[in-house]
C-alpha cells in the first residue's frame, strides 16, 4: 500500500489528502520517514508542506537544490523528521567499496573459501547474492576475515551487515580504527539463536535464518581516519575446519543507525545525504533547531566537492532562515576546522564560498530573517539579508571538499537558531525574494510568525 494510503488509513480517512493531491517531492520524504520509522507531522501540515514544495518546484527554486532541510513545523515532537532532505530524502551512504561483489579481493577470507553468490541458500530479498563463507583449511593458517579500504567521513558511523549461520556455532564481527589502532566492542553472533552479545551490538531477525547485525560508534572516530570491518573471525581466533556461514548487504554509514535501504557500491563509496545527522545538546523547538553554544551542531552530510551536482565552483549557495541570531557561525566547512566556507551572523569579511581563507568586503549577515550567501561568477560573491543585497569582489579557488556544518566553526559553538537552509546553485535576487514570500506563507499557516 503506497505510504499516503497508509497515512490516510492511520488518521481515519482524513479528506485532507483525498482534496490535495500529494506532489511526488512528498511523497518520497514521507516513504523514508516512515521507513525511518519517525513521527510524521499533522496532516493539516504535510498539505502545507506539500503546497511549498509545490511553490519551489514551480518556481524553479527546488531545481538549484542540492539540499533543503525544513526544521520549521510548530511541533517538538518531530525532530528527525526535520533532518530529512526534501531534495533527495533516500540519498545514503555506503562507505564499503564492492559492497556487493564479494569476488574482489578486497574482501579477506581468512584463508577459508568464499563462494559468491551460493546457491545453498537465498538471500533475504529472495536472491542468489549472499556469499558463503567455509573455513575449509583455514585452521592450517588462520587469518582475518576482514575489509581494510574504509574511510571515515563522519565522526559517527554505524556498520550494518546480515548474517545467517551455516554449520559455525558462532562468528565474531568487529569495527576497527586503524588509523589510531584501536579495536571498537566486538560483537559474537550465535549462529543457533540469533544473539550476538557486546556492548552496542543489535541484532534483529529478517526471517529464514538470517539477522541484521548493527553496530553504531560515535567517539574515537576522526573524519578522515582508515576503518576496518571484521565479518566472522578476528586475529588468532580458533577455527573450525569446516565451519561455514553466509553475508549479505555490508554497509557502513555516516550517521547513527542503519538506513532500511542498502547501496550498491564499485570501486568508490557513495555519498549520501538524504538525512543530516545533529550532535550534542542541540534544542529542538517550534521554529527549528538552535545551538547550545556548548557542543551542538548539526552535519548536513553535503560535502561540495562529491554530492555537490547543482552547486559548482562558479555556481554555488548557502540560504538559512535564522529565527535566533546571536552572532558567530551559521554555516562552515569541515567540523572543527577553519578554512573554507563560511558564513555568520554578523558584518564581517569573512563570508566566504569557494574562495579557501580569502576574504573580502563587508557583507552583512547580522539579524534574523532570510541570509543567503552566493557565487555566480569567478570574481565576486553577493549576500542577500533580507531584502538588502550587498556585492563584493573575491575570486574563487576551488570547490571545498568536506561536508558543510550548521552551528559550529574550529570547536566554537554559536546559539543561533535556524528554521531551514537551502545549498546548491546560487539563487538570484529576485529568487531570493519570492522564496521569502513562499516560506513567510508557510510559517503563517502553521500558526509562526513570517520571519523569512
Amino acid at each position: 500500500m503506497p505510504v499516503i494510503n497508509r497515512y490516510i488509513a492511520k488518521n481515519n480517512g482524513n479528506s485532507l489528502f483525498r482534496n490535495n493531491r500529494l506532489e511526488s517531492e512528498t511523497l518520497l520524504l514521507l516513504s523514508r520517514a516512515k521507513a525511518e520509522n519517525y513521527t510524521l507531522p499533522k496532516a493539516v501540515d504535510i498539505i502545507h508542506v506539500n503546497t511549498l514544495l509545490k511553490k519551489l518546484f514551480t518556481s524553479d527554486i527546488l531545481s538549484l537544490t542540492d539540499c533543503l532541510l525544513n526544521m520549521a513545523y510548530n511541533d517538538t515532537d518531530i525532530s528527525n523528521f526535520s533532518l530529512i532532505n526534501w531534495k533527495n530524502p533516500w540519498s545514503i551512504t555506503n562507505l564499503i567499496t564492492h559492497s556487493s561483489d564479494w569476488d574482489n579481493v578486497s574482501w579477506n577470507s581468512g584463508g577459508g573459501i568464499k563462494t559468491p553468490n551460493t546457491l545453498e541458500t537465498t538471500a533475504p530479498d529472495g536472491s542468489n547474492t549472499a556469499c558463503k563463507f567455509d573455513d575449509t583449511d583455514a585452521s592450517l593458517s588462520p587469518g582475518t576475515t576482514s575489509k581494510t579500504d574504509i574511510f571515515s567521513n563522519s565522526t559517527a558511523i554505524t556498520y550494518s551487515i546480515y548474517v545467517k549461520g551455516g554449520t559455525a556455532l558462532s562468528r565474531v564481527f568487529l569495527l576497527r580504527n586503524i588509523t589510531t589502532a584501536t579495536n571498537f566492542t566486538s560483537g559474537t553472533f550465535n549462529c543457533a539463536t540469533g544473539a550476538i552479545s557486546g556492548g552496542g551490538w543489535t541484532s534483529t531477525s529478517v526471517g529464514d535464518g538470517w539477522y541484521r547485525l548493527q553496530y553504531t560508534k560515535t567517539t574515537g572516530i576522526s573524519i578522515g581516519d582508515q576503518l576496518q570491518i571484521y565479518y566472522g573471525r578476528l586475529s588468532g581466533a580458533t577455527v573450525g575446519a569446516t565451519d561455514t556461514w553466509y553475508l549479505w548487504h555490508p554497509q557502513l554509514e555516516d550517521r547513527s543507525t542503519s538506513s532500511p535501504k542498502f547501496v550498491e557500491t564499485t570501486s568508490s563509496p557513495i555519498y549520501g545525504n538524504g538525512i543530516s545527522s545533529k550532535h550534542g545538546g542541540l534544542v529542538y523547538t517550534e521554529h527549528g533547531y538552535e545551538g547550545n553554544g556548548v557542543d551542538g551542531y548539526i552535519d548536513t552530510h553535503f560535502n561540495p566537492a562529491i554530492t555537490g551536482i547543482r552547486y559548482t565552483l562558479n555556481d554555488a549557495g548557502m540560504s538559512l532562515v535564522l529565527y535566533k541570531g546571536t552572532g558567530g557561525s551559521i554555516v562552515s566547512g569541515n567540523f572543527g576546522a577553519t578554512g573554507g566556507n563560511l558564513m555568520t551572523n554578523d558584518i564581517s569579511i569573512t563570508q566566504r564560498i569557494n574562495q579557501g581563507n580569502i576574504n573580502s568586503g563587508n557583507i552583512d549577515f547580522f539579524g534574523i530573517g532570510l541570509m543567503s550567501l552566493n557565487r555566480n561568477s569567478a570574481t565576486e560573491i553577493y549576500g542577500i539579508n533580507k531584502d538588502v543585497q550587498t556585492i563584493q569582489p573575491v575570486n574563487s579557488t576551488s570547490l571545498f571538499d568536506s561536508s558543510l556544518v550548521l552551528l559550529e566553526r574550529n570547536g566554537n559553538y554559536s546559539t543561533n537558531g535556524i528554521s531551514i537552509g537551502l545549498i546548491g546553485a546560487s539563487i538570484s535576487y529576485e529568487k531570493a525574494q519570492n522564496f521569502r514570500a513562499y516560506f513567510n506563507e508557510y510559517l503563517k499557516k502553521i500558526g509562526l510568525t513570517p520571519i523569512a
